[in-house]
Order: structure tokens, then sequence, then C-alpha cells
């Protein structure tokens, strides 16, 4: 298994190399079956060290339509992220979350240390997002908005990056930044300063 995953050859053909002697390991004869740690133990193959393969990391940005909630295993009859991506072949996650009725990019990779780097909040990694809302917003609105508000649990927000994108008669566009990640934070703002949600989109 060690020989195949390191791409020699397959396993058929590692039993092979071992019978014929050609597989040392720590410059004894290797038998089939025998345990190996690539961490402490010298393999080699006539004579050339084999040493393990670097994992390829995988990374898919996904879009997930509303509706869909951000989870790979189901709780109920609810579609869930996992029910579209069933052609992806391995374990991936999704990186942070997008609530069931947000749309938009999601990153979806089997990399921890990357997901970690994307959501912890000492990053701040900036995330813009597509927020349409009913009626036009004040200058008083956008301002708060960028400044932060105090939510309904009495937590502030950090500053946002808000910039109107377009307004046309009944809603406005808006793109918005943020680098923290409180659950439904851009939702629970809007709600504070009396902004109807229509469409929530991250790009």
């Amino acid at each position: 298994k060690f020989i195949a995953e390191s791409g020699v050859c397959s396993r058929r053909a590692a039993e092979d190399l071992i019978r014929e002697g050609r597989i040392t390991v720590n410059a004894k004869p290797a038998q089939i079956g025998m345990d190996v740690d690539p961490a402490t133990d010298s393999v080699y193959c006539d004579g050339k060290r084999i040493r393990p393969r670097a994992a390829e990391k995988r990374y898919f940005i996904f879009y997930k339509p509303r509706g869909v909630i951000t989870a790979m295993k189901a709780q109920d009859d609810r579609s869930i992220v996992a029910d579209l991506i069933k052609g992806i072949k391995g374990r991936v996650y999704p990186v942070g979350r997008l609530d069931r009725d947000s749309e938009g990019l999601l990153i979806l990779t089997d990399d921890g240390d990357l997901a970690q780097r994307l959501t912890h909040p000492s990053h701040a990694v900036p995330k813009t997002y597509r927020v349409t809302v009913r009626g036009e917003v004040s200058l008083q609105q956008l301002t708060d908005f960028r400044e932060g508000v105090v939510l309904d649990d009495g937590e502030k927000t950090q500053p946002a990056g808000v910039q109107v994108h377009k307004q046309s008669e009944g809603k406005t566009v808006l793109h918005v930044t943020i680098t923290e990640g409180k659950n439904r934070e851009i939702r629970r703002i809007c709600e504070v300063l009396g902004l109807e949600v229509m469409l929530l989109k991250r790009i």
C-alpha cells in the first residue's frame, strides 16, 4: 500500500517487486504485509529511496442556491450541500457557512489549513456580499453600517465596507464587505437598521 500510494506502481506490481527482493526496509529485505512508518522507516526500490507522495488538496468554487443548507449531513428532509456535490469523489467540506435563504460563493475543500485561515476571526479575511434591500437607504443607515451596530445579543459588529451599487424604484443594491463571521450577520445588521433584505448573495 505504501509503495502504491507513493506512485511507484500498483499494489499488485509492488508485491512482485517485494517477492523479487527489490524492496528493502531499513536495509533489510521487505516482506509482503509488513508494516512501515513513512516518518521513521527507510524504504528503497532497487537502491532508490521511496518517499510518500504529498497528498494533493482539492479546491472547488461552488454556487450555493437559496433553500439549501450549508451542511454535509442531513438533519431532516431539507436540501443540503452534500446532495448537490455527489459527483465529487472523496471528502470535501464547506469553508464557513451561508444561511439557508442566502446564495452565492462557497468554497469546498479538503484542506483544513486553508479552511482555518479563511474562517478564523484573527485572520480577518474580507467577504463581499451583494445585498438587495427594499426601498432607499439613507446616509445615516450607511454610516451606521460602516461604523458597526449593536446586535440583538448586545455584541457590536466590526466596521463594514458598504457601497451603493445600484438604486432603482423600490429597491437598493448594496455591496457589503465584512471581515468577521457572526451568524447571519448582515441580515441582523439590516434588521437593526430597519432594512428589509430581499436577496443576499455572496460574491
